[in-house]
C-alpha cells in the first residue's frame, strides 16, 4: 500500500504557511514558510478548502501514521463554496447561480437577480400583505 504522507523536516514544522501560487480555479500550488524564507510544492487540498489567493495563510499538515481528515479535490473538483455566518445571517455566495435542489423541487437564484422556483405546492404562510409587484402577474 502506498502513502502520500508527507513529513516536514523539523526546521518546517511551521503549520501556518502563506499561499505563494495558485491555480485559475484558486486552488493551491505552492506555499511559503515566511519565517525560514522556504518554498513547497503542495500534494494537494481538503475539498471543503474555499478558493484561496495569494498570501492568504493556509494550515498544513503532517503525521508520522496516516490519519484521513477529509477527501483531497481531484483535479477537475471546483473549489468548495464559501459559506459565511454573519452573526445569525448564512450567507452562500455563487458568481452565476446559487440552487438548492431537492427530489422534487429547487429555489436557484441567477447572477441576473432572476429567482426561479420549481416544484409541486408554493404555500405562503404570512401575518401581513403579500406583494407581488412587476407587470404582468399572472395566476393559473
Amino acid at each position: 500500500m502506498k502513502t502520500n504522507v508527507i513529513q516536514f523536516p523539523p526546521s518546517l514544522s511551521n503549520i501556518v504557511w502563506r499561499v505563494s501560487a495558485i491555480d485559475k480555479l484558486g486552488k493551491v500550488l505552492r506555499v511559503k514558510c515566511d519565517e525560514s524564507n522556504v518554498e513547497m510544492k503542495v500534494k494537494g487540498q481538503l475539498d471543503s478548502v474555499t478558493r484561496v489567493s495569494i498570501d492568504d495563510e493556509v494550515l498544513l499538515h503532517s503525521v508520522a501514521i496516516p490519519v484521513v481528515i477529509g477527501r483531497l479535490a481531484a483535479p477537475q473538483d471546483f473549489p468548495a463554496a464559501s459559506v459565511t455566518n454573519n452573526n445569525g445571517t448564512v450567507v452562500l455566495n455563487g458568481e452565476q447561480k446559487v440552487c438548492v435542489k431537492t427530489k422534487n423541487g429547487s429555489i436557484a437564484i441567477n447572477g441576473n437577480g432572476e429567482i426561479q422556483l420549481e416544484g409541486k405546492l408554493l404555500n405562503a404562510d404570512i401575518e401581513q400583505d403579500l406583494s407581488l409587484q412587476g407587470w404582468p402577474i399572472r395566476l393559473n
